[in-house]
């Protein structure tokens, strides 16, 4: 009498880390989905963001590039009539 509640104890015991690992094992797949969904998100938000990051930094340029000219423009522009000042200078 005594074998078989211990045996029965032992399938108890058994029963239960059964249920235990399973349970444990739903819950890592589950972790292992979220993880595959986030990493998935967040790198799909990475590569949208570096595209707008790239495009930003592009037009940043054109419009360094658009001042750069506009400046030596105005540079040249500047030279000339320093020029001119100084001719109508020894004018007066």
């Amino acid at each position: 009498m005594q074998c078989r509640s211990a045996v029965e104890a032992i399938v108890v015991a058994v029963h239960m880390t059964e249920c235990c690992r399973k349970s444990s094992q739903r819950a890592l797949d589950e972790l292992q989905r979220t993880i595959v969904d986030v990493e998935t998100k967040y790198k799909a938000e990475i590569g949208r963001l570096k595209k707008k990051h790239e495009s930003d930094v592009r037009e940043f340029e054109i419009q360094v590039e658009t001042l750069n000219r506009n400046n030596a423009e105005l540079s040249k522009a500047n030279k000339s009539l320093a020029a001119r000042v100084k001719v109508m200078s020894f004018v007066v």
